[in-house]
């Protein structure tokens, strides 16, 4: 069945901080700690190297954080993280469980999160649902130097035939931001700008700043209204 998260809990999607998977969890907490005084309130840990144990404590040292500001931290594949309720939700893959089938043992209100790349995928999981998805790869990007880029405006069109927030995700950065915001994303999802900022309080200041810009100027769609 189709969800529709909170207005005030899918804003946090507005920027979406995704860690890069190198499995450093000094730099991971520096990082999102960073990203957070600069204006970030979703991060998605995508750690696959890391034990169940070491990412568990990550998200127990950081989850605290985002409880107190209404924002959300999100684990990503593994929701027997965020069912020990040290996540408020999870991000789902390719190759990961249906969302539907994750519902079945995550606590309301806990936010379930799919990738998807095209129409069917976007589809397969509102039906199944989710809270929100990633779209990618919307701009070139050197993760994954192969794979087509939607562009903003195929982009925009996906996003606008779904009743659930679309966060935009792929070689997005500071510099091309103003050529994406024209096309109205919901949100947006960045890594390597983030992650590998000299001064990621700064960057993230800058992202959440034309962000919340075009959001006063009326150019990003509204939050829906939901649980």
């Amino acid at each position: 069945m189709p969800s529709v998260m909170h207005a005030e809990r899918a804003h946090a999607l507005r920027v979406m901080l995704v860690t890069d998977g190198r499995g450093d969890t000094q730099r991971i907490e520096s990082v999102v700690r960073a990203a957070v005084e600069g204006g970030v309130r979703c991060v998605q840990i995508r750690e696959p190297r890391l034990a169940a144990r070491e990412l568990a404590m990550l998200c127990g040292l950081l989850h605290p954080l985002f409880t107190r500001m209404g924002g959300l931290l999100l684990v990503n594949d593994r929701a027997d993280i965020a069912a020990a309720g040290l996540a408020h939700g999870v991000h789902l893959g390719r190759l990961s469980m249906a969302p539907d089938a994750v519902r079945t043992f995550l606590r309301s209100p806990m936010v379930v999160g799919v990738a998807a790349h095209n129409a069917v995928e976007i589809s397969a999981a509102v039906a199944g649902g989710a809270d929100y998805v990633t779209l990618s790869p919307v701009m070139r990007t050197d993760s994954h130097p192969l794979a087509v880029p939607l562009g903003p405006a195929a982009a925009a069109a996906l996003a606008a035939a779904f009743p659930i927030p679309v966060v935009w995700l792929g070689g997005i950065t500071r510099r091309n931001l103003p050529e994406i915001l024209p096309h109205r994303p919901f949100g947006i999802a960045v890594m390597r700008e983030l992650i590998n900022a000299e001064d990621p309080r700064a960057v993230a200041a800058a992202l959440c700043g034309q962000l919340n810009r075009a959001r006063d100027a009326g150019t990003t769609p509204e939050a829906p209204r939901g649980r």
